[in-house]
């Protein structure tokens, strides 16, 4: 009996070494598992966006841009098909330089007014932007130069001013859709560093926000952001130009569509770059 009470014994003992063994490699498996997920989640796709960004500078924006100036008309939809409003995207090229501006409204409930400037090398730069709510006014204003950028924010009444370097992987006003494109074509999730308008200031401090661009196929990616005011996915599509066809905001239920501008909108608008 003593005999077998033993067995009993050491064979209890084996089978809670095996467990121990099995739960230690499955812990080893799923720290693993998680240091894969980070690393295929932040770590990669910032190391991406070094690169376009890079790739982007030894280029310069004339690779990418035509010479001739852009001008697109979106009208936007809701998901029944009913307009909710409208956008113009226009840009230019000057001798070293690109400008560019986008105004949109949706009804009375938001109205926004963006410019901006931009040297070939993404090393200096401005912009601008307006926006006009139900719920008050932002204006903010964004300088890019000497590897710093400065930012004033004008909420109602209330102004603040902040300045920081750059991140290596922040992605200048002005550049976010010429990314997109990029990492469409390159089919490899990626994310930058940018500033939003509406969280530009955050404790006296300039607020850089990380979005990740997902590849949906060659002529599509989606932006997103978990940081970004409410939660923030865009998804771009482009034609054979490179320009954007439609914008869409599905967790808004939105979409804008490029078609041609109206006649009475186009002859009564003003040079806005």
């Amino acid at each position: 009996m003593r005999l077998m009470t033993l067995s009993q014994n050491r064979l209890a003992r084996s089978r809670e070494g095996l467990v121990a063994v099995v739960m230690f490699a499955a812990l080893l498996g799923a720290v693993g598992a998680a240091a894969w997920l980070v690393r295929e989640r932040t770590i990669i796709p910032a190391q991406r966006g070094r690169e376009i960004l890079s790739e982007i500078r030894r280029n310069g924006l004339g690779h990418y841009w035509r010479a001739a100036a852009f001008s697109g008309y979106y009208v936007g939809r809701d998901m029944q098909g009913r307009n909710i409003g409208w956008m113009r995207v226009e840009r230019r090229r000057f001798v070293a330089k690109f400008a560019g501006a986008s105004f949109a409204s949706q009804s009375t409930k938001q109205k926004t007014e963006e410019k901006w400037q931009l040297d070939d090398k993404l090393t200096s730069g401005w912009y601008e932007g307006d926006k006009f709510a139900m719920t008050g006014s932002v204006k903010t204003t964004i300088t890019l130069e000497d590897g710093r950028v400065s930012v004033t924010q004008i909420k109602g009444s209330a102004a603040q001013s902040a300045e920081a370097a750059l991140p290596d992987d922040y992605l200048p006003e002005g550049t976010l859709e010429l990314a997109a494109r990029l990492v469409a074509e390159s089919g490899q999730r990626t994310s930058f560093e940018v500033i939003f308008n509406d969280i530009a200031i955050m404790d006296g401090k300039v607020n850089f926000t990380r979005v990740s661009m997902v590849p949906l196929s060659g002529r599509r990616a989606r932006l997103e952001s978990t940081m970004a005011p409410g939660r923030l996915a865009i998804i771009y599509e482009f034609d054979e130009q490179g320009e954007i066809q439609e914008q869409a905001h599905p967790e808004e239920g939105t979409r804008y569509i490029r078609t041609k501008e109206p006649a009475e909108d186009a002859q009564t608008r003003r040079e806005d770059i």
